[in-house]
């Protein structure tokens, strides 16, 4: 795959947020916000950079795979004249133009009747009421989307899907404006960018612990002030249509193999993280989403336990896990 250089490309005036440093540039005649990898700010933690740009290209391109319409992302190079050093970005086309302008749901919620506004203590169900009842929506789009950014952010293990992560797109230039759920952007925080390349080693040769890690992955999004578990919210009964109907399509939409092509062919990182992503990956979707859909392809109460493709992670009556499996249930509020 060629090396993209971005370092002479215009560049415009920046008027992205985000916590990443960023710069806009026009690159094919197209207009791409480029992320540079953020320094790392934990102590004890042997990586420079986070690896936050190549979770920003695999992820967007894992929900494009899943034909979830998701930013464009391109890897590549760019001279930091102020560092003095050539760093590894991540361009993103910009889905915005003249007509089509987003609205991020912080945003959004600005002008509603939700009174909450930390990112931290986001109620799910408050967030599916304003897409439920809100008449600015375009309602079944917006549930059926969300839901469906849930299922494929537990595949990728996105914690930090906050309400500066998602929002809706409009076109400018009409009087009848109804929003509909933007693309994807902003997977930064997926495929554990935090973990060094010797940490993911030790993980891999230790079973256990890269369960526990892997699989007890939280929400932003709360019920009663605490963060939602991905395997407990799918290990319940799921009874809205929206999130049925866009579990059934999701899953059928997601294709391992070419996931692992996609991870595989990603330049820069090496092959410990590569492995260590494709084994994640397949944790969440052996053991949570493809349960999750057994259920209710079977409409029983209970997993198929024989349709799980790898060890089978029951809970028993009161909702526990089963521990003989090596899963302890540990709840991480902090950023991945």
């Amino acid at each position: 795959m060629n090396v993209i250089d971005f370092t002479n490309c215009k560049e415009l005036i920046n008027d992205f947020g985000g916590s990443e440093k960023k710069k806009k540039i026009n690159y094919n005649n197209e207009i791409f916000m480029i992320k540079f990898p953020d320094p790392i700010r934990e102590d004890n933690n042997d990586l420079s950079y986070v690896n936050n740009t190549f979770s920003e290209y695999i992820g967007c391109h894992i929900y494009n795979s899943c034909k979830i319409p998701a930013q464009k992302t391109y890897l590549g190079i760019y001279y930091d004249k102020s560092s003095k050093k050539e760093k590894v970005v991540v361009a993103c086309r910009s889905f915005e133009n003249d007509n089509l302008k987003l609205v991020e749901f912080s945003k959004f919620l600005l002008s509603s009747n939700f009174d909450s506004k930390s990112n931290d203590k986001l109620e799910l169900n408050e967030i599916l009421n304003i897409m439920k009842t809100d008449e600015r929506l375009n309602k079944t789009n917006s549930l059926e989307m969300f839901y469906k950014t849930l299922i494929i952010d537990t595949l990728i293990g996105n914690e930090d899907r906050h309400q500066d992560n998602f929002g809706f797109t409009y076109n400018n230039n009409s009087n009848n404006i109804v929003l509909q759920y933007s693309p994807i952007y902003d997977c930064g925080s997926c495929l554990s960018p935090l973990v060094s390349d010797n940490v993911m080693e030790k993980y891999l040769n230790n079973e256990v612990d890269f369960k526990n890690k892997e699989y007890n992955l939280y929400f932003k999004y709360c019920n009663n002030g605490k963060r939602i578990n991905m395997h407990e919210f799918f290990n319940q009964i799921l009874t809205d249509n929206n999130l049925i109907s866009s579990l059934k399509e999701v899953y059928n939409n997601i294709n391992i193999d070419i996931i692992n092509n996609i991870i595989d062919n990603t330049n820069y990182i090496s092959d410990i993280r590569k492995e260590y992503i494709k084994k994640s990956i397949k944790i969440r979707y052996d053991l949570i989403i493809t349960p999750a859909y057994n259920k209710i392809k079977s409409n029983n109460l209970e997993y198929e336990v024989d349709e799980i493709k790898t060890d089978s992670l029951i809970k028993d009556k009161n909702n526990t896990i089963n521990n003989n499996n090596g899963i302890e249930k540990t709840e991480n509020d902090g950023r991945k």
